[in-house]
């Protein structure tokens, strides 16, 4: 019996050495890994967790260029839009005290808003399916995009207090809009009777031991240790801070570690009482029954086959990611002071993800999968999807026809059925007639529609054009033979004609649908934007 216990005592020493070296050679790989944060450039912070435990934390590059401060654990980034799922959970403790319902009516908190044909409940601005425009797309389109005025959440109640219609009917749909985050943030202080900022730091921060967090509710407060942002201008990394003061719908300045410290705070149950992780967790459902796979502030999904709960943040030259793999009690945290590798072919995280999950897991049967037999498309039919495709909100894709095949540009497209071709992802849908669809579930759906040859007659649309939900106008007008979409006092942008009534504008994403008299009198038209849908403007001369 001795003898028997000294063979298992052996053994599982020996697994917990062999333990113990697989992941110190899968943080030796990450410390390889993210080395292209280069000493003397901007950096970022890393810190997992693993079955309750921090296993590794550390920080590269440089939190302040200008003084030569190095980014550390302790430096302070912000987060982005990772910042919901705090507006959110501030939310649900405040229904938990009975001091206000999910289904509540918006305007029992913010009369300033238009009284719409349909109620938006509270519910609806935590899952984004209210319909409300995004207040940052419409102050770009007011010629003072984010940034570049002091914005703070009574202006932006400002702004959407403005529009007269939706982007949608309030539960039908999945529309992204920081505009739901800032009015839940108005509504967190009107109903407890303290701000975001001081409901959050007594019942969730301090709670959770998030010492190192707060929000930029004043964006010129100190705040010591903070990592200034940094986006690259032909090579020069120049400053891209957020200076303003909105926030809910992001501003959470933290760091990595803290962030961990949230998540399993929370998902050991120990947020409200009782518990509200089921609630932040919670996915919705649209009004004809399809899921919603938005929960609170949180993207609820699967990956490499498991239960994977996000959500990523970005704003000016900070960039954030906060993730969870219930299953394997694994928490990843990133937080980045500039975008300089938004564009990179790998992603960092992603590569740290796959060292925790291996070859174990299931793995997910990709969508829109070429089947066994090959689909062949007719020649002819292919002549048809060939060309140029606009879209206003994500840019320009070009078909053409190589080897009889579907290709853009060197990369040949399978077609997975007679009008649908594999892409990324997603799949390119060419059921409707001269346009395309791409389509990623369960969020992405974009149109492009196919540039016609035949160009419409362009003085019928030249004039100036006056918005009364965005305060601004515009004028479409021929400069050296280019059409113009103009906005005083300097900006031009080019304007592409898709067909008669329909331009695109590539420079602001927006999509341009004119509006005539029976007489063909041009009297408006409506921009569409990716978060903010059917704005009119009237031709005023």
């Amino acid at each position: 019996m001795r003898k028997a216990c000294f063979v298992v005592t052996i053994l599982l020493t020996s697994l917990s050495v062999t333990f113990a070296q697989s992941l110190q050679d899968t943080l030796t790989v990450i410390d390889q890994m993210f080395s292209r944060y280069q000493p003397d450039r901007p950096g970022c912070q890393l810190s997992l967790s693993r079955s309750g435990k921090l296993i590794y934390s550390k920080a590269w590059g440089m939190a302040d260029m200008e003084h030569q401060v190095p980014m550390t654990n302790f430096s302070i980034n912000e987060a982005g839009s990772v910042s919901k799922q705090f507006t959110a959970a501030a939310v649900f403790l405040l229904e938990q005290q009975q001091k206000l319902g999910l289904q509540d009516n918006i305007r029992m908190y913010l009369p300033e808003l238009p009284i719409y044909d349909d109620p938006i409940t509270i519910s609806q601005l935590i899952h984004h399916t209210s319909g409300l425009r995004d207040w940052g797309t419409i102050s770009e389109l007011a010629g003072w995009p984010r940034t570049t005025k002091t914005y703070n959440n009574t202006n932006v109640l400002q702004i959407v207090s403005e529009q007269k219609s939706l982007n949608n009917k309030p539960g039908t749909k999945f529309i992204y809009s920081n505009s739901n985050y800032n009015l839940l943030a108005i509504i967190v202080e009107r109903v407890s009777g303290m701000s975001l900022a001081e409901y959050t730091r007594k019942h969730i921060f301090l709670p959770a031991g998030m010492i190192h967090t707060q929000w930029r509710d004043d964006f010129k407060r100190i705040v010591v240790n903070r990592a200034l942002a940094y986006s690259a201008d032909k090579g020069e990394f120049k400053t891209d801070m957020p200076n303003e003061n909105a926030y809910g719908n992001g501003g959470l300045l933290t760091t990595t570690e803290d962030l961990i410290k949230w998540n399993e705070y929370y998902w050991n149950g120990q947020f409200g009482t009782p518990s509200l992780l089921a609630k932040l967790i919670e996915t919705d459902r649209f009004i004809d029954g399809s899921l919603n796979s938005y929960g609170a502030g949180l993207f609820v999904s699967k990956r490499y086959g498991l239960d994977f709960i996000q959500h990523s943040g970005a704003t000016a030259g900070y960039r954030a990611m906060l993730e969870r793999f219930p299953q394997l009690d694994l928490s990843i945290a990133w937080l980045s002071n500039s975008a300089q590798f938004d564009t990179a072919r790998t992603n960092l995280i992603v590569e740290v993800e796959k060292l925790f999950i291996g070859n174990t897991t299931q793995k997910e049967s990709p969508s829109n999968s070429s089947p066994d037999r090959p689909i062949v498309i007719p020649y002819d039919q292919l002549q048809r999807y060939a060309g140029q495709y606009q879209s206003g909100i994500t840019g320009s894709v070009s078909f053409q026809i190589t080897d009889k095949k579907l290709a853009i540009g060197d990369q040949v497209l399978a077609p997975t059925q007679a009008t649908q071709f594999k892409w990324g992802e997603g799949a390119f849908d060419f059921t409707q007639t001269h346009q395309v669809a791409y389509i990623n579930p369960p969020f992405d759906h974009y149109t492009f529609y196919k540039v016609d040859s035949t160009k419409a007659a362009i003085d019928l649309y030249l004039g100036t054009y006056y918005s009364d939900e965005v305060k601004a106008s515009f004028t479409i007008e021929l400069k050296d033979g280019k059409l113009l979409l103009h906005q005083a006092p300097a900006n031009d942008y080019p304007i592409i004609v898709i067909n008669k009534d329909h331009f695109m504008v590539p420079d602001l994403r927006a999509d341009l649908r004119f509006t005539k008299t029976k007489t063909g009198q041009v009297t408006n038209f409506a921009i569409t934007m990716a978060r903010a849908f059917n704005i009119k403007f009237n031709k005023v001369k």
